[in-house]
C-alpha cells in the first residue's frame, strides 16, 4: 500500500482509492483543561501533516448497570489475583470516586462544548473498532499523551494499550504513567502489552526506564504535545475562540486541581501582600478565594496568559505558563489516594532548570531565563517531527515531509 498528497487540499490520500488515510487517536479529552488541550494540539499536528485524526471513544454500555457490573467484576478479580495489593486496590478504587476538588458545572459544560466543536471525536463499539482497525484506511493508531497508561489503573481497559488494532498500527504517544512506580498488579499486565507496541514514545524520562524495566523496550521521551504549537499560534486561536476576560486588572491565577497546600496557599497570600494583585480562582472553587471565574479551555489559556503569576499544581497550567513565558510556581498536589504524580512535573522543570520553582519556600520576582525555555521547546518540537518521520520510515510508506 502507497500513500500519496492530494494537491488540491494537502490531505493524505490512500492511491488507488477514495479514502483519506486516518490516524486514530485513544487519548483523554473529558472534563480537564488539559487533557482537552492535548488532544486538540495533536489532532491539529496530524491534521497539518495531511491525515483525517479520529479520537476513538467506546461507546458506553446500552444499559449502564452492564458498567457497574463489568467495573465490580474487574475490581473483585483484581483483589483475588494479588490478594497482597487489596487494602492499596480498594483505596485507590474508592479515591478515585471522590474527588478532592470538582470543577464547576458550568466550566465543565464549557470544556464539553469544547469538544464538540474542536476534536473529531468518534464512537465505536469494541468489535466495530476492532474491523476498522484493520482496514487500510487506517494506518495507525496512538496512544497518548496523558496517563494512558495510568500505574495505578484499576480497570485495565485494553483499548488504552491499543488491542483492538494490529501490533504494526501499535503507537503510543507520548504516553504518561503518571508516575514513577507501577502498581504491582498491574506489571506482568503491561509488560505484555508494551511489548506489542510498534513504536514507544513517552511523556517524561522517567518512563523511559519504566519502559525499558518492564519491557525490555526502549522508548523515545517526547514533552506534552501541548508544546507542538507554539504560544503566537495558542494565543491567535484563543482570542479568536474565547469570551473577554479580565482585561486591564493585573491579577495572580490560582489554579488548583485539588486543595491547596498550607505551602501553596501561604505563598500566594505572601506574593497578593508584596504585589497588591488580586487572586483569582479558576474553574475549580477554591476556599478563602472571592475572584472566581469559570470557562472552558479557550478561557482557560486566555486567564493564564493574562495573568502576571500563575500558581497551581496542575501539569498542564504549568506547560501553559511556560509557552506564554510566565512567572510561576508550582505545589505538590493533595492526591487523595496519596499516589504521587509529581515526577512529571519535577522531570520538566529539571530539564529546564527550574526546579526551584516547585514547592519553594520563597517567593520573589526574579525573571525566567525564557530564551533557554524556548530553545529547549524547539527542541522538543523538533523531537516530535523525528518520532513522526521514524513512524512512517519504518512502515515504508511513500510520505512528503
Amino acid at each position: 500500500m502507497q500513500i500519496i498528497c492530494n494537491p488540491m487540499n494537502t490531505r493524505i490520500i490512500i492511491e488507488n482509492s477514495k479514502s483519506y488515510a486516518k490516524i486514530g487517536l485513544v487519548t483523554f479529552h473529558d472534563f480537564n483543561y488539559g487533557s482537552a488541550l492535548q488532544c486538540f494540539a495533536t489532532q491539529k499536528y496530524l491534521g497539518l501533516k495531511g491525515f483525517d485524526c479520529e479520537i476513538i471513544e467506546r461507546k458506553p454500555p446500552r444499559v449502564r448497570i452492564l458498567g457497574y457490573i463489568s467495573t465490580a467484576w474487574s475490581l473483585f478479580s483484581l483483589c483475588l489475583l494479588n490478594p497482597k495489593s487489596f487494602r492499596i486496590i480498594l483505596s485507590i478504587f474508592t479515591s478515585e470516586r471522590r474527588g478532592a476538588l470538582r470543577i464547576t458545572d458550568k466550566s465543565e459544560s464549557l470544556i464539553i462544548g469544547f469538544n464538540d466543536s474542536f476534536l473529531n471525536i468518534v464512537n465505536y463499539s469494541y468489535s466495530k473498532l476492532k474491523s476498522e482497525a484493520r482496514k487500510k484506511h487506517f494506518l495507525l493508531f496512538l496512544s497518548g499523551s496523558d496517563q494512558v497508561w495510568k500505574a495505578n489503573r484499576i480497570n485495565l481497559y485494553n483499548h488504552y494499550f491499543l488491542r483492538f488494532a494490529p501490533k504494526y498500527k501499535r503507537v503510543s504517544w507520548a504516553a504518561s504513567f503518571g508516575g514513577d512506580v507501577i502498581a504491582p498488579y498491574n506489571k506482568k499486565k503491561y509488560a505484555k502489552f508494551i511489548k506489542e507496541y510498534y513504536a514507544i514514545s513517552v511523556r517524561e524520562p522517567s518512563a523511559v526506564k519504566m519502559v525499558k524495566q518492564l519491557s525490555n523496550r526502549d522508548a523515545t521521551c517526547l514533552a506534552d504535545p501541548v508544546i507542538l504549537h507554539n504560544k503566537d499560534m495558542w494565543r491567535e486561536l484563543y482570542k479568536k475562540n474565547a469570551n473577554t476576560l479580565n482585561q486591564g486588572n493585573k491579577y495572580i491565577l490560582y489554579f488548583f486541581l485539588d486543595h491547596p497546600s498550607v505551602l501553596a496557599i501561604d505563598s500566594t497570600m505572601q506574593l497578593a501582600q508584596q504585589t497588591g494583585y488580586h487572586v483569582v480562582s479558576f474553574g475549580y472553587m477554591q476556599k478563602n478565594i472571592e475572584n472566581h471565574i469559570d470557562g472552558g479551555p479557550w478561557e482557560f489559556l486566555s486567564m493564564i496568559d493574562g495573568a502576571e503569576y500563575v500558581m497551581t499544581d496542575s501539569f498542564h497550567a504549568t506547560v501553559f505558563a511556560l509557552l506564554f513565558h510566565k512567572n510561576f510556581y508550582v505545589f505538590d498536589r493533595q492526591y487523595v489516594h496519596k499516589q504521587s504524580q509529581s515526577s512529571r512535573i519535577t522531570d520538566l522543570l529539571a530539564l529546564l532548570n527550574l526546579s526551584d520553582r516547585y514547592n519553594t519556600i520563597h517567593i520573589d520576582n526574579n525573571n525566567i531565563n525564557y530564551s533557554l525555555v524556548d530553545d529547549v521547546l524547539s527542541t522538543y518540537r523538533q523531537e516530535y517531527d523525528n518520532f513522526y518521520k521514524y513512524i512512517f520510515g519504518r512502515l515504508n510508506y511513500r510520505y512528503i515531509f
